[in-house]
């Protein structure tokens, strides 16, 4: 498949792959990207990341007026 400057979801379809992708990977090609190089530092700052981005969009709460 050849991209140019149409982008990868123009150019997908024609060559009859499927451009979606899924919100969330299969848990299998998930552990095999894990897997493919990365030292426990790589996997402890994943963990900070994926923590702060499900931290950072909750909903501030605030305090009690009694």
């Amino acid at each position: 498949m050849k991209f140019d400057d149409r982008g990868i979801l123009a150019a997908c379809p024609e060559a009859g792959v499927d451009g979606q992708l899924p919100l969330l990977p299969d848990l299998s090609t998930f552990i095999e990207v894990i897997g493919l190089g990365f030292s426990p530092i790589d996997l402890i700052f994943l963990g900070i990341v994926v923590y702060e981005a499900w931290k950072i969009p909750a909903p501030i709460r605030l305090g009690s007026a009694a």
